[in-house]
This record gives C-alpha cells, sequence and structure tokens, in this order.
C-alpha cells in the first residue's frame, strides 16, 4: 500500500485538546489491544496513519465488511471506555 506523503496526512497532535485527552486515548487503546488486539491495529492505522477503511482492512488481512463491523465496535468500545475512566468506573 502506497501511504501519501507524510505532510498531507492529518497530524494526529491537532486532535486533541489537551496533553491529557492524548493520554486518555492513549490508554483506552492499550485496553482495548488487551481486549481484541486486531481492532486495536485497525484504530491505530486509520486513526494515526491515516488509512482508509479499505487500506487498513488490506494491511491486516481482511474484508472490508469485517473492517466497517471492528471499526464501529472499536469506536464505541473506545467512547465507552474512556467515559468510565472520566467518571472514575
Amino acid at each position: 500500500i502506497r501511504r501519501p506523503p507524510r505532510s498531507t496526512l492529518f497530524p494526529y497532535t491537532t486532535l486533541f485538546r489537551s496533553d491529557d485527552e492524548l493520554v486518555e486515548v492513549d490508554e483506552a487503546l492499550d485496553a482495548l489491544a488487551a481486549h481484541d488486539a486486531r481492532k486495536a491495529e485497525l484504530v491505530k492505522l486509520r486513526y494515526f496513519a491515516g488509512f482508509t477503511l479499505e487500506e487498513a482492512a488490506a494491511a491486516l488481512n481482511l474484508s472490508v465488511r469485517t473492517a466497517k463491523r471492528d471499526w464501529a465496535y472499536a469506536r464505541a468500545w473506545l467512547f465507552r471506555e474512556i467515559g468510565r475512566r472520566k467518571e472514575g468506573i
């Protein structure tokens, strides 16, 4: 898979309002990796490397349909996990 020049990728550091928010996402992503490593890898490829869903599916040797399901699951899981951590549950 050919990647665009690094300068054209959306820099992940601008996605977060604070360093604390970046740490929260990183910790939740670690927890997701412990729960389901494949879904965590998909998130990393999409969120941090800028892969499209189709590119990430190919890189992980998944069908696009499976990647779509995994992406939806991972997003919901991370949202819930970050919310739990903020509430101290």
